[in-house]
């Protein structure tokens, strides 16, 4: 019988593929460029909240990771190596989509963009969640060496309390300091990989915070909620009874008789997760600024298919690259 952690590390690409195809639907109902999606904006208003559900999954895995102590740089290289060749080349493609100069371009490839605020220099925030999770992979080696160890609950509580407080002094960067609590509340759940969890209550927490959450930006506005980024910290409580939930899913999906076709199918998404939240957006952007129109299933299945090319591309590259190193 596996054990709740057990179950998500089993089902990880498959809740991947979901929070992914969230961000994209999500996206595409704000651009408002597919009007049928309206239909579904309790469910895609927030569907920014797969980025939640990345990071949640994020810090469970960093947690295992830190667990077998590391050095720093074989835990920096590995996560550098796995994300930046796929990032690199999409921020290609989109300075080349538009033409941008150089700098801009470096600005952007480097991270370095998504913080400019801070001093006061307007800049865009397109790919924020890889900025971001740099900055959280370097925050968490540390973080985990001097105080986790020391006191799980304790300094999770602080640090969540700290990206909460952060966030109202810091508005420009909300997008990064109100994701602090849920991916370290994701470390702090890796300590539960031989322990089971009773998920109901998180469950439970989860759809009763998320009704709450649809029904209060309903009678009062979503815009007044997100004013004091209200909705982003719901989902603080609304993002491990989610992840709960999704791995329970999956694993009944797994015992019946098209299991095996969900499974592989969700899977190979899930796989391609990163390159999908990179690719749909490039795309998303052209469509809108070019002023050109597609189905949104036929949008969904070219984002997904040029996401697996940017996959293939950078395995191979990553492969010549390991050739290149023998001689």
């Amino acid at each position: 019988m596996r054990t709740t952690l057990e179950n998500i590390l089993l089902y990880r690409s498959h809740i991947m593929a979901i929070a992914a195809l969230w961000i994209l639907g999500s996206h595409c109902y704000y651009l408002g460029l597919w009007n049928d999606l309206s239909w579904f904006k309790p469910l895609l208003a927030y569907g920014w909240a797969g980025v939640d559900v990345f990071l949640f999954l994020s810090g469970i895995g960093i947690g295992f990771s830190l667990s077998k102590r590391p050095s720093a740089a074989n835990f920096f290289s590995k996560r550098f190596n796995r994300i930046f060749p796929t990032f690199f080349i999409a921020i290609a493609i989109e300075h080349l989509i538009y033409n941008t100069d150089v700098v801009s371009f470096w600005l952007d490839v480097s991270t370095i963009s998504y913080w400019l605020p801070l001093i006061g220099i307007h800049s865009k925030s397109t790919f924020w969640y890889v900025s971001a999770i740099f900055v959280f992979y370097f925050i968490a080696y540390f973080y985990y060496k001097y105080c986790f160890v020391k006191n799980p609950l304790l300094f999770t509580i602080v640090i969540s309390i700290l990206g909460i407080s952060i966030s109202q002094l810091a508005p420009s960067i909300h997008l990064f300091t109100t994701r602090i609590p849920i991916f370290f509340i994701g470390m702090y759940f890796s300590l539960y990989l031989k322990k089971e969890i009773k998920t109901i209550s998180f469950i439970l927490l989860s759809v009763l915070c998320y009704i709450t959450l649809v029904f209060c930006a309903w009678k009062y506005g979503g815009a007044v909620l997100s004013e004091k980024y209200l909705p982003f910290y719901a989902f603080i409580f609304i993002t491990p009874g989610f992840v709960f939930l999704l791995s329970n899913v999956f694993s009944m999906l797994d015992k019946t008789r098209y299991g095996v076709i969900v499974d592989k199918g969700v899977d190979w998404i899930g796989k391609l997760s990163l390159e999908l939240y990179l690719i749909h957006w490039i795309l998303l952007c052209a469509i809108n600024a070019f002023d050109y129109h597609m189905p949104w299933g036929i949008f969904v299945l070219l984002s997904l298919f040029l996401s697996y090319i940017l996959h293939r591309l950078v395995n191979i590259l990553i492969r010549g690259q390991r050739i290149l190193q023998r001689y």
